[in-house]
This record gives C-alpha cells, sequence and structure tokens, in this order.
C-alpha cells in the first residue's frame, strides 16, 4: 500500500473527528476540510462484495532465482507454463516453482528475511494541523484562488510527514 494510500485512510477520521470536535471559524476553512474529506474518500477502492474475507499472507521465507539461459517454460503444480522474459523463478514453501513477474515481486517480497516489520505510525491531529499551517502559512496557498495546488501541497505535507515517521526514505 502506497504512504499516500495510507494518508488518506487515516486523514479521513481525523477531519470528521475535527468536523465534529471544532466549531466551525468561517465557513471557507469547513469547505476545505470537507472538500479533503470527499478527495480522500473518492480515492478508496470500491468494496468486493460480502463474499470476500480480509487476510493476511503468513511470513514465510520463499526462495527466488533468476530465468537459466534459454528458459521459457518450467514445470508447475499447474502442468508446463510459460516464463515471460522479465520474470523471476519463485520456489514456494511446499518445493513447487512458478513465475513471478519482477514487478509483482518486487511490490510484494524483500530480499531482507532478517529486519523485523516496524509497526505502522501514523498521523496525529496535531499532524494535519501542522501541514495546514505549512500550506496557507509557508507556502502562501489559498484554498479557494489555488486549489489544484493546495490539495497536493497539503498531500505533500501529510506523506512527507509519514514518511519522516516510518523512516522511509523521501
Amino acid at each position: 500500500m502506497s504512504v499516500l494510500r495510507k494518508a488518506a485512510e487515516e486523514l479521513i477520521p481525523i477531519l470528521d473527528r475535527w468536523k465534529m470536535t471544532y466549531p466551525p471559524c468561517s465557513g471557507a476553512d469547513w469547505d476545505k476540510v470537507e472538500a479533503l474529506r470527499t478527495a480522500l474518500a473518492q480515492s478508496e477502492q470500491k468494496p468486493l462484495g460480502e463474499e470476500w474475507v480480509p487476510c493476511v499472507k503468513l511470513p514465510v521465507v520463499v526462495h527466488v532465482r533468476n530465468q537459466r539461459d534459454g528458459e521459457t517454460h518450467i514445470s508447475t503444480r499447474e502442468g508446463i507454463t510459460p516464463v515471460l522474459p522479465e520474470d523471476l523463478i519463485m520456489r514456494g514453501v511446499a518445493g513447487e516453482e512458478y513465475p513471478i513477474g519482477r514487478e509483482l515481486f518486487e511490490r510484494t517480497y524483500t530480499f531482507d528475511t532478517a529486519q523485523p516489520k516496524r509497526e505502522w505510525v501514523g498521523l496525529t491531529d496535531d499532524d494535519v494541523h501542522a501541514a495546514f499551517h505549512y500550506v496557507e502559512m509557508v507556502k502562501l496557498l489559498d484554498f479557494d484562488r489555488d486549489r489544484p495546488e493546495w490539495c497536493e501541497a497539503f498531500a505533500r505535507a501529510c506523506e512527507a510527514t509519514l514518511r519522516h515517521r516510518n523512516g522511509e526514505k523521501q
């Protein structure tokens, strides 16, 4: 999941909580909050349906190799399977082999098996307030006049905070 996607998931409840907690200072301030909330909510994935049950893959170690010279097919549990030039060959927990696209591999696996996963550190109300302040007081953007730039600057400020808190490179 991308950092911006995680930011969106965390910002929606914070923005909702702000709207319930603080009396509106001006209509324009709440218009900003509502516009952000709407944009973030629209970025959410559509629900899959009741038949889909969420689950998490167990942390198991698998092995991967590059294709051998001239290797165009491999034998899998499903039979002989063609291998694309960019595919890696993965060996599963039962010793079975199968091709996996390099992009999919890079999104779902890491070579660092010794490093324990850190707990995700999210945004606080103060972080969101600081992002609002940065956009309006430092970047000097006006929501009504500079809406696209304002929203992008706000998202980037939140993303930078999340990356910093979670030890990711900018």
